[in-house]
C-alpha cells in the first residue's frame, strides 16, 4: 500500500505510467523495487497514530515520519524559515509547528502554513508495505 497525499492509501505505486502492486511481486522483483530508492525505516507498529519517528534517509538527510490513523507521510527535518530542525514541535495530526519561531508546515505536502516560513518543507513518498514501512528520496 502507498500513501498518496492527495488521495490517501492506496495499494499501487504509480511509477509513471506503471503501476506496481506490491502483493503480487514474488522475491526476486521484490528486491528490483527496493534497489529503486525506497529503504525500509519503521516496522508497521511502531508508530502510534498522532506519532513520529526521526529518521535519516540515504544516511544524510534527516527525516520525520508521522503516522495519521493508517496513512504515513515524511517530510524533511528542516524549517525553511531558518533551518532549524522540526523535531520537537507539536503536531497536530496535519500540521507541525517549528519550535524556534512557530512556523507551521503541512506533513501531507509540505506546504507553508503559517509565518516566518514561505517556502514549503521537501516531502518525501512512503511506501506500506507487509514487512514495515519505507521512504524513498525523491531527488536521488
Amino acid at each position: 500500500m502507498t500513501v498518496d497525499s492527495l488521495h490517501g492509501p492506496t495499494n499501487l505505486l504509480e511509477s509513471g505510467r506503471n503501476q506496481i502492486d506490491f502483493n503480487s511481486l514474488n522475491p526476486d522483483e521484490l528486491k528490483s523495487t527496493e534497489m529503486s530508492g525506497f529503504e525500509k525505516v519503521a516496522e508497521l507498529d511502531e508508530i502510534p497514530s498522532l506519532g513520529r519517528k526521526s529518521i535519516i534517509i540515504n544516511d544524510e538527510i534527516p527525516a520525520l515520519l508521522f503516522r495519521v490513523d493508517e496513512a504515513y507521510y515524511c517530510v524533511e527535518d528542516v524549517c525553511s524559515h531558518d533551518g532549524q530542525p522540526l523535531t520537537n514541535g507539536p503536531f497536530d495530526g496535519k500540521e507541525i509547528t517549528c519550535p524556534r519561531h512557530g512556523a507551521r508546515f503541512d506533513v501531507t505536502s509540505g506546504r507553508a502554513c503559517a509565518f516566518p516560513a514561505t517556502e514549503p518543507i521537501r516531502v518525501f513518498p512512503v511506501e506500506i508495505r507487509s514487512d514495515g514501512i519505507y521512504v524513498a528520496d525523491n531527488e536521488s
